[in-house]
């Protein structure tokens, strides 16, 4: 799909230019219309494998769905990460798009596999280990995690 020299997985190369060749090969084909409305989404995941290959993947939360936002923020010695999975729904053609909370459940929190602990901060109870560094998640819409101590040895 893309000409020889197009930058696909360099980060020393020109994004533009892979972005540019995509929407022409989509227009010679008469697709343009499907690459306008689907055009932010290459244009997030390029974006996002860009700052992967930059600064590498975030040490908690990667693999997550793409509807989940995640919010780390630090308290103290303490890692606070905020999840919030809500998806906006148009419930009738009349009223404006509603979020609508999502589920969390079958979701797994990704981390670092020296992390032991990962608290729900609105229950108190630890959020059950699945696998060394791998959380099952539980609950709808947001949730409010607490990593104790992640930043203790950084200090």
């Amino acid at each position: 799909m893309f000409p020889e020299g197009a930058a696909t997985g360099m980060i020393g190369g020109d994004l533009i230019t892979v972005i540019s060749v995509s929407f022409s090969k989509f227009r010679s084909a008469g697709l343009e219309r499907g690459f306008i409305e689907t055009g932010g989404l290459v244009i997030a995941a390029m974006w996002q494998r860009l700052v992967e290959e930059l600064i590498g993947s975030p040490p908690v939360g990667a693999g997550l769905p793409t509807t989940v936002l995640s919010v780390p923020r630090r308290k103290g010695d303490d890692l606070l990460v905020t999840l919030l999975h809500y998806v906006p729904v148009r419930k009738a053609l009349r009223i404006d798009v509603i979020a609508e909370r999502m589920n969390l459940a079958g979701e797994q929190l990704r981390c670092d596999p020296a992390i032991k602990q990962v608290i729900d901060v609105t229950s108190g109870e630890p959020l059950h280990c699945i696998a060394p560094g791998c959380f099952e998640l539980r609950g709808k819409g947001r949730l409010l995690l607490r990593i104790p101590g992640y930043f203790a040895a950084a200090d």
